[in-house]
């Protein structure tokens, strides 16, 4: 079955719903170019809050869910752990990722 996955930023009412696919950059609006990551973190103040275009990335490997600093300015945090750039970390239900300082909480909904 396939993974939904329910991104709730913090001080936002509404959760994204993404249905996984292989890998999904988290990142925000590029304005030159108009492209927007799968995750796009714009509608939340993305650009004042420190978000790179290409920030990170959420992606399937194996029926396991892994989290990828992509060489961001302002790093990765999973549940406050520091990201090593271009090291996966595995996700869990539940975990707290923080990209710049937008705090998103995760969770996953298998269909």
């Amino acid at each position: 079955g396939q993974i939904t996955l329910h991104v709730q930023v913090e001080g936002s009412s509404t959760p994204m719903e993404i249905v996984l696919n292989e890998e999904m950059v988290v990142g925000r609006r590029d304005p030159s170019t108009n492209e927007a990551p799968e995750i796009d973190l714009t509608p939340y103040g993305g650009y004042q809050m420190g978000v790179s275009r290409r920030h990170a990335m959420v992606r399937l490997r194996e029926k396991r869910l892994e989290a990828v600093d992509l060489g961001s300015r302002n790093g990765t945090f999973i549940n406050g752990y520091q990201l090593k750039p271009h090291q996966p970390v595995a996700l869990q239900d539940g975990d707290e990722m923080r990209v710049g300082k937008v705090v998103m909480h995760l969770r996953l909904v298998k269909a």
